[in-house]
Order: structure tokens, then C-alpha cells, then sequence
């Protein structure tokens, strides 16, 4: 019987492969080779889809522009709108992707489980609470 591990997948997994990282794009590559392979099966949630698209955008956007202030780049990518999404497009293909092989999930996550992700995040000192939200997170089969 094949091992099959489940796992929640942060937003910085994508956001790090995508954009190859130096330092840590290679290992996060390694790990969604793993998922595309099907010895790991991957859970994200909505809020981490759009996570990703909201950094993807704006990296595209400060590299285009070379503006780095936030909210001027911003400003800045509605005149470069349909490149800025060229990123995110290839994300939501490779999201795609993922699901077609069935080794990735999209689970919902309402209030309930942003009320668990507070209680591990006293429980685990986190400073952000979202950061305990996949300890919260129950892979539904």
C-alpha cells in the first residue's frame, strides 16, 4: 500500500516555487514534486489562494515598475494591470494541475476554524494567528 501523507500547504510553499526563491525555492520545489508525484496529498484553503495572487501580483508589479513602496506600486500596476496577473494565472494553472491529479484539496475554513487557530496560537505562542490556522485544519477524506 502506498504511503500517503497529508499535509496543509502555507501560502510561502507556492509563493517560494513560483517565484524561485534562492534560498528557498529548490526545497520548496522538492516538496510540490512530492505532491505532483502523489506521495504527499496537499490541503489549501481560499484564504492561501489568495494569498499567493495578492504576492504574486505585487512582486510583478515592483519588478515592472521598480517601485517598492507598497502603495504606490499598487497605484502603479493599474496601468500594467493584465501583466501583473500573468503570475497569478500560471498559479492557478499549477493549482489546477494539482487538483486534476487528485493530490491537492481546497478546504473551507470558517469562523469555527479561525476560533481553533487562536486557541493554538495562545496555546504554541504564535504571534499570528493565522499561522496556526493548518493546526486547525482536519483534512477531510
Amino acid at each position: 500500500m502506498k504511503n500517503i501523507n497529508s499535509i496543509f500547504i502555507d501560502a510561502n510553499i507556492f509563493t517560494y516555487f513560483l517565484t524561485n526563491h534562492p534560498k528557498y525555492g529548490g526545497s520548496c520545489t522538492r516538496f510540490l514534486e512530492e505532491v505532483e508525484n502523489g506521495k504527499r496529498v496537499g490541503f489549501i484553503s481560499p484564504l492561501i489562494i489568495d494569498e499567493v495572487s495578492y504576492v504574486l501580483m505585487i512582486q510583478k508589479g515592483r519588478e515592472l515598475t521598480g517601485i517598492w513602496e507598497i502603495n504606490t506600486v499598487k497605484q502603479s500596476m493599474l496601468k500594467i494591470w493584465e501583466k501583473c496577473l500573468e503570475p497569478v494565472a500560471k498559479f492557478y494553472d499549477y493549482v489546477d494541475y494539482l487538483i486534476s491529479l487528485s493530490n491537492l484539496k481546497v478546504v473551507s475554513i470558517d469562523y469555527s476554524i479561525s476560533s481553533i487557530s487562536l486557541e493554538y496560537s495562545r496555546k504554541y505562542h504564535s504571534s499570528q494567528e493565522m499561522h496556526c490556522t493548518p493546526l486547525a485544519v482536519k483534512p477531510m477524506k
